[in-house]
């Protein structure tokens, strides 16, 4: 059985830098955990990160080079569901 999805190995560092230096894909490490970078991922048109501590919503687009659109009032458009969210309604019973 592939156990490889389920397993999550924290790495150093060093072995960090040396994986990424032999990879053709470059990557991120976050906590010891190292995921693919977004340009990475070739079919990805859009990404959302929602803080959890304050009223902020980020939306990344390719199309705006990655280029933070920082929202923390009024709604969000996120094209890739062709649907507008406002921040109230994300925020909504927190």
């Amino acid at each position: 059985m592939d156990t490889t999805l389920a397993e999550h190995t924290v790495i150093g560092v060093d072995d960090y830098l040396a994986g990424e230096l032999e990879s053709e894909v470059r990557h991120e490490c976050v906590g010891g955990q190292v995921y693919p970078m977004v340009g990475a991922i070739e079919s990805l048109q859009e990404y959302v990160l929602v803080a959890q501590d304050v009223r902020r919503v980020e939306v990344y687009r390719r199309a705006d080079d990655w280029a933070p659109g920082i929202c923390t009032d009024g709604s969000v458009r996120l094209q890739c569901l062709d649907t507008e969210l406002t921040v109230e309604a994300i925020y909504e019973d927190l």
